[in-house]
């Protein structure tokens, strides 16, 4: 009966030749490399003992208790006694061994008779010397052995061939690398300065821990680690010596030279490498997007790169999820919906898609939009455009500033306040203060304002003022009028016609097709017509909160809901409103005026 199983090795003929020129003191090695891979090591079984054959040739009969296959190597167990034999049938190792293992990754583990234990590699070389009390770790192709040393902690980590470090505390795996902690002794001297004798120069020791990252697979010296990132697909090794790099956990790729990785989102990191910010796709395991940037920014169907500002604006260059860069043009003022965003176009500003598609003609700021129009600014002056196609209508109408100055003056005198300040000198002259001089005098103001910037359409109508109009609709500079002097108001359609011939001194909105005007000083309420509504005439007319108003007319007071719809009367003017209606406070009672409609 014959089980089988196997290593590769060199081919049967190989090992005939390799024999001969053994007797003859003569071995070929550059002969045997190219060939390994062609033979393998088999096992015999015969009345429940093991021997070995290699390809054709009979390395030992079976008589073995057990024998295993690895690493180039049969180790032979038979009556309590362990043999390693090389492919030519050789012992490898000819000391006694009290205890072996079979070999693994480069090693076998043996104990000799003092039960202390060591390590051998395929060749038959002490690699681990006999040191330790216990077996080794295996860390991947590396073995982790605890001296037989004074030292708490005096861990040795080998490759098959040599040791790679001492005085290790310790070892934790970081995906398929080990992370290995040491503590070294540094020696320092320094002066001790010694009264009317010389100094002394005294030498100390300081321990100093350090990290180190391997791969214990390929035997390679990873990173000087001062610390790390792990990414899950990805570790950044943070290298003190400046050799600081990226590699994926599969170890398909290594990056050098990076600074200050980021994890962004599943799908992309960031980091700075020769003095640009880099966007890296985990999953195509490449960099999609570099250049002078400090931030990138994901949306639905681009990628935003920002770079420094552009005067009160930040630039940015815009790509597509491939990383193609589609404008490198503009800068960012502000988002109007998901998918519509106000641009700075060469010190102008333009509606555009996501993707940096322009809508509209350069204007100089865009305002506020409602019922499908936008107010936009042309210098001096401010029109509207139609949100469906972003034509300009043809209406123009200036911007007015309003002056304010005045204070000044002396506050009003009075015996109280003398007295007061007169105490108040008396008190900082008994404790040797200097006696404050009091100044009377009322502040100034002088300053100007944007009292008309363009009102937003509601039902097909916006609020204008009818201040400093000419027929060419040609202003080259701002209006300023006094903060007296009146200003008069009407309505335009999208066609730029006016509502009626009248200049109303203020106006609403319409809403349900009507709105207040005031005209002198009489509040009413019109319709789109431009006609009164009533006959009724009000000489106040404000704002409430919910969209409702309060108006006064005949010492009346009444409520109208958002449309300009009369809904309560009463005879009070003191109001208070929550969340369930308007009610009116007269002395101490307050009594229900309207409540609210129930949804």
């Amino acid at each position: 009966m014959k089980r089988s199983g196997t290593v590769n090795l060199v081919s049967s003929d190989m090992l005939f030749l390799i024999r001969i020129l053994k007797m003859k003191g003569i071995i070929l090695f550059a002969l045997l490399f190219p060939v390994i891979g062609n033979a393998q090591f088999s096992l015999t079984e015969k009345k429940g003992r093991v021997g070995v054959n290699y390809g054709d040739i009979v390395l030992i009969t079976p008589k073995a208790d057990s024998i295993c296959l690895s690493d180039s190597v049969a180790t032979v167990f038979k009556k309590k006694k362990v043999s390693y034999l090389n492919t030519l049938g050789d012992k490898i190792y000819k000391s006694t061994i009290e205890k072996g293992h079979p070999f693994h990754n480069g090693f076998a583990i043996i104990q000799n008779k003092k039960g202390l234990y060591g390590a051998i590699n395929a060749q038959g070389e002490e690699v681990v010397p006999f040191t330790s009390l216990r077996p080794g770790i295996y860390y991947g192709n590396m073995l982790l052995v605890k001296r037989y040393l004074k030292r708490e902690h005096d861990f040795v980590l080998y490759e098959p061939y040599r040791s790679v470090l001492a005085n290790i505390d310790s070892v934790i795996w970081l995906h398929d690398w080990i992370i290995v902690h040491r503590t070294e002794s540094e020696k320092f001297e320094y002066v001790k300065k010694r009264l009317l004798r010389q100094d002394e120069v005294k030498t100390e020791y300081k321990y100093v821990q350090y990290s180190t990252v391997y791969d214990p697979f390929n035997y390679e010296k990873v990173d000087q680690s001062g610390g790390y990132k792990d990414f899950g697909d990805y570790v950044f090794f943070n290298d003190p010596t400046g050799k600081k790099n990226l590699r994926s956990v599969d170890k398909s790729i290594k990056i050098e030279g990076i600074n200050h990785v980021q994890e962004l989102n599943e799908n992309y990191l960031q980091f700075e490498q020769n003095d640009n910010l880099v966007l890296f796709n985990r999953k195509l395991k490449r960099s999609l997007i570099s250049g002078n940037y400090y931030e990138y920014q994901f949306n639905e169907n681009s990628i935003y790169a920002w770079k420094d500002t552009n005067g009160s604006f930040k630039s940015v260059a815009i790509y597509d999820l491939e990383g193609i860069l589609l404008r490198d043009d503009l800068a960012y003022v502000r988002h109007i919906d998901d998918n519509r965003i106000v641009f700075m176009l060469d010190s102008m500003q333009v509606i555009g898609t996501e993707k940096g598609e322009i809508l509209t003609d350069r204007f100089y700021a865009f305002g506020e939009s409602h019922n499908g129009f936008r107010i936009v600014y042309l210098g001096a002056s401010y029109g509207y455009i139609d949100e469906s196609d972003y034509h300009l209508l043809p209406i123009e109408y200036p911007l007015i500033m309003k002056h304010y100055s005045g204070g000044g003056g002396k506050k009003p005198g009075g015996i109280f306040r003398a007295f007061a300040q007169m105490i108040g000198n008396f008190g900082r002259m008994m404790t040797f203060q200097k006696p404050k001089n009091f100044d009377n005098t009322l502040p100034t103001y002088d300053y100007t304002s944007l009292s008309e910037a363009g009102h937003p359409f509601h039902e097909g109508y916006a609020k204008v003022c009818l201040y400093g109009l000419n027929k060419d609709q040609q202003y080259d500079s701002l209006l300023i009028v006094e903060q007296h002097e009146p200003l008069h108001y009407n309505f335009v359609d999208i066609n730029g016609r006016l509502l009626n011939s009248k200049k109303y001194t203020d106006a609403g909105n319409f809403n349900g097709g009507r709105t207040w005007v005031k005209e002198g000083k009489n509040y009413y309420i019109i319709d789109k017509t431009g006609k009164k509504v009533s006959n009724r005439n009000y000489y106040r007319f404000e704002a409430m909160k919910d969209g409702y108003y309060h108006a006064t007319s005949n010492s009346i007071d009444y409520i109208y809901n958002s449309n300009f719809e009369e809904v309560a009367k009463c005879d009070c003017w003191r109001f208070h409103q929550d969340e369930s209606g308007i009610y009116q406070i007269k002395y101490t009672d307050t009594l229900a005026v309207y409540l609210y409609p129930s949804n």
